[in-house]
Parts: structure tokens; sequence; C-alpha cells
């Protein structure tokens, strides 16, 4: 009987590409004894090589947990490894208390076994990471970058404490179940997220797997985020399920060969190193029980890069990105929207971040008169008591 792995993320750690090059090496991996069964559904920002996405329908509400868990005892009957990837069920099991009961209940009724794959990446990055996916991909999400980190560490579920999330998972379906591996190009053979991932399942790459070339969800940055998070206010926009990443990543790409992309997350190395202070006790825990490391350091690199800034954006930036979707939107084979339609929300995008702008610099302005008149206070306070 075989071993069913289930590989679930974290998102933004490789999963693309590991999907990817599992899916499109199909033969090379039945050689080896191993299948990556096609089960991937293909819907609303699911890529159909996410094999393991009908995991999350806990209510079985079209009856594929009961049927393909069936699939998957039969697969284990033929091969040595069945491997399931979807990066969905770490943030849905997060938020769905009975899901990996559900899980436990249903895989219960079969003879395989099964193992849980989870890559953990450094919480600044992962926060920050989809932060930016959230931003890109969500036509709704507006939060600012402060408000999105506050609800990491308040929030009721927070994806980004490890410790708590795979305490919880143990208790359910055992620790030895449990396979962590750490998100650090450093520690992987080659530095190959895919042969790490070999390695946890026992597959040996050879000549037979070919690589699969893809553009693996590029990322968007500095005042394209800006540009998008207030497109996301305007309520016709937020309406429509178009999407317009793919001319963000153009404009981006315009203006870094015009040397204009500059690196304005906010998420300076000051916040970034107070945001993992929230998790050091629990990434002690994680490295010392799930990994056997008895420093306790879960994350090897621990270096935080200080090349960020807290700069604002001129409004002469965001609407030159405003102006550069314009133009695309105007040529008829690309149009997504009505040019009225689409003027209106580009408009009141602008207009929201000048509204913003304007009112965080007054209050920026606000308080540093107060300052310097409580210095002036103090100042006097002091000689008057000598």
């Amino acid at each position: 009987m075989g071993t069913l792995y289930i590989h679930i993320g974290t998102p933004k750690t490789g999963t693309t590409a590991i999907q990817l090059f599992m899916s499109g090496n199909e033969e090379a991996l039945k050689a080896q004894n191993t299948i990556y069964p096609r089960l991937g559904k293909k819907g609303h920002l699911v890529r159909v090589e996410r094999n393991g996405h009908w995991l999350c329908d806990v209510e079985d509400s079209e009856g594929n947990i009961k049927a393909n868990t069936k699939l998957i005892n039969d697969l284990c009957n033929e091969y040595e490894n069945v491997v399931l990837s979807d990066e969905g069920v770490w943030n849905y099991s997060a938020r769905n208390p009975e899901f990996w009961h559900v899980v436990e209940r249903e895989f219960s009724k079969y003879d395989f076994d099964y193992k849980v794959v989870v890559y953990l990446r450094r919480q600044d990055d992962y926060a920050y990471s989809h932060y930016l996916q959230q931003i890109q991909t969500r036509n709704k999400y507006k939060f600012t970058l402060k408000k999105y980190l506050d609800g990491c560490i308040t929030g009721e579920k927070n994806w980004n404490d490890y410790f708590a999330y795979l305490d919880n998972l143990s208790s359910i379906i055992g620790k030895d179940r449990i396979i962590v591996r750490p998100y650090e190009r450093s520690e992987f053979r080659n530095g190959s997220i895919i042969q790490d991932f070999f390695d946890v399942i026992g597959i040996e790459m050879t000549d037979d797997f070919k690589e699969q070339k893809a553009e693996y969800n590029p990322s968007i940055k500095d005042v394209i985020v800006e540009a998008k998070r207030c497109l996301n206010t305007v309520p016709l926009y937020g309406q429509s399920d178009k999407s317009v990443s793919e001319w963000l990543i153009q404009i981006q790409n315009e203006l870094k060969d015009e040397h204009k992309l500059k690196n304005r997350s906010g998420f300076v190395k000051e916040k970034r190193m107070k945001f993992l202070s929230n998790f050091e006790e629990g990434n002690d825990y994680v490295a010392r029980v799930y990994l056997g490391r008895e420093d306790g350091m879960l994350f090897r690199n621990y270096e935080v890069k200080n090349d960020d800034s807290e700069a604002a954006f001129r409004i002469a930036e965001i609407r030159d990105v405003y102006t550069r979707l314009t133009l695309i939107n105007d040529d008829p084979e690309r149009q997504r929207f009505d040019p009225p339609d689409w003027k209106q929300i580009t408009d009141e995008a602008l207009q929201y971040y000048i509204n913003e702008h304007s009112l965080k610099t007054r209050a920026e302005r606000y308080l540093k008169r107060q300052k310097k008149k409580l210095k002036k206070k103090l100042k006097k306070l002091k000689s008057t008591i000598k």
C-alpha cells in the first residue's frame, strides 16, 4: 500500500513551480512509482495543476471528497507515492476548524497512510507577499499594509502563527504525519525547491524530468501596489471580476526599464523586526519539535535588509500608472472596460489617493506642531523648577 503526500503550501513558497513540474512530468514520475493524479479543476484564480483543491470543499457539496478519496485508495494500491498539492489548503483549513477532522474521518475509512508536507516562509516575507497577492488579485481588497499587518497579529485566524496551526494539526492527525520544511533557498539541495520536494517524497531527479518553463506568479511592487489598492476602493471597479494584473505587470516592467521603480513598501527593517518578534517563541518550538533543531532556529537566514523606504508616492506617479492603464484599455484588442467607465474608475481612484494622502499629511503636520509645543512647555517647566 502506497503513501499519499498532501502538499499544502504555505502560499508564496514555490507551490506553482512544484505543481507545474509535477503535472508536466507525468511519465517520469510513473517510472519512479509515483503519480500526480489529474484531479484539478480550473476555476477563478485556481489553476488545473492544483490537484488537491477539492479537499477545500469540506461540506462535500459536489461529492468530491468521498469519490476522490476512494480513487486515492485505488491509486495507493497501484503506486508507491500519490501526490496532491494545493496552497489554498493552508489558509482554508486555518479558517475552517472542521477541515482536518473531515479529512481524517474520510481517509481513515481506507488503509492508505498519508503525510502532510508544508513549507514555512519567514513570517515577515510571507505576510508581505500575501498582502501583495490580495491587492493584486482581489478587486475589493483595499486595506493598507499597516492594517493588514495588525490583523496578522490580532486577527482571529492568524496564518502566520505556525506553532498554533501545527499544534492543532498534530492533535488531529498525529505529529508523525507532518513534514515541515523551511522555505529557504540556501537550505535546498542545489538551491532548488523542486529537488527539495523530491527529497521529501523520495524521488530521484533524473534526466527524464523536463524543466517546465513558465512565469510563476510575478508580484506587483512599489507604486504599482498603491495604484492598485486605490483602484480597489472604487465600487464600479470592485463590482467587476475583470483583472488588470497582466497590465500592471507590463507597466511595472516599463517603469523598471525607465529606472522609475523603487523599493517603497513601507515595511522597513524596524517594522519587520518588530513583526517577527511576535513569533519567536512559536518558531523556536516548531524548530525543536518538527525539525529536531536543538538551537531552536526555524530559519537560518534571519538577516533583514535595510534597503526599503517609507517614502510617500507623488500624486504624479499614481496618475502616470492610471494614464498607462488607460492607453492599454484604449486598445480595441485589449479593452476590458468601457472607456467612460474606466475614466470614472481611474478618476475616483486618484482622488481617493489625493484625499488619503492629504489627510495623512495634515495629521503628520498637526502631530509635529503638537510635539514642538510640548517640547517648549517642558523646557519652560524645567527652567521654572530651576
